[in-house]
């Protein structure tokens, strides 16, 4: 028969939160750039499906999965900046967890998805979306950008549809917010939010369409400029009184 003190232990192990999986991290130390190589991850093993990636070293990751890999997170640690191939027509898509940027950003050259409304930090990073993108049904993307981030979107052939939405957030007036590539359609911009305004492309940078107001507003304000323009002329006609 287990001891009472025994019990006790069990029961708090029992009782303990689930620990919280390790990253599955990118050294690249088979010099391949070959996902599928479990001698380019620490510990010697290719992540499963919806892991946490992390990329320790700059350089580039050749997606050669034979088909789509999900992964809940991704990050890029400090100094590090990464890209993403595919070696036919993989595709890489990312779940709740987003995009933590400790680096200098990621270039995404292979197809890319999000499943679930997730955030994205930028930071001063670069971000590119250099191959077909998407957001999935009734999600919401919000990039967050620092002072001197660079965003761009250069997808060289017509994107698809977005099915949801994208909303930069952050220090959006001196980010560069740019569209660099031929694929980016009328419907993508449809999609996006500046800090929850309507997007307008100028040249190559985006931007939030500034608020006009309604004409009955208009009217508001003409009627208000109205009453202030008579009390001004009351005031200054009225006759001095000489004592």
């Amino acid at each position: 028969m287990k001891s009472l003190t025994q019990l006790i232990s069990l029961a708090s192990l029992l009782a303990l939160p689930a620990l919280v999986s390790a990253q599955s991290v990118w050294t690249n130390a088979a010099a391949d750039f070959s996902f599928s190589n479990p001698a380019n991850w620490a510990g010697n093993a290719v992540p499963a499906s919806g892991a946490d990636l992390s990329l320790a070293i700059s350089d580039l990751v050749g997606l050669d999965n034979g088909g789509n890999f999900a992964a809940n997170s991704l990050t890029i640690q400090s100094g590090i900046s990464g890209m993403f191939v595919s070696a036919s027509a993989e595709t890489l898509t990312l779940g709740a967890g987003g995009i933590s940027n400790l680096g200098l950003g990621v270039d995404f050259q292979s197809t890319l998805l999000t499943t679930a409304t997730q955030t994205w930090n930028v930071g001063d990073g670069t971000f590119t979306i250099g191959n077909t993108f998407d957001v999935t049904t009734g999600s919401t993307l919000t990039i967050n950008v620092g002072s001197g981030a660079t965003f761009l979107f250069a997808m060289g052939q017509p994107n698809p549809d977005w099915n949801g939405f994208i909303n930069f957030v952050g220090s959006v007036s001196t980010a560069s917010l740019r569209v660099t590539g031929a694929g980016f359609t009328t419907q993508n911009l449809s999609r996006i939010t500046i800090d929850g305004a309507e997007a307008q492309l100028v040249g190559d940078q985006l931007s939030a369409v500034s608020a006009i107001p309604e004409p009955s507003t208009y009217a508001m304000m003409a009627g208000v400029a109205a009453l202030v323009l008579a009390a001004a002329r009351r005031k200054f006609s009225r006759p001095v009184v000489q004592s």
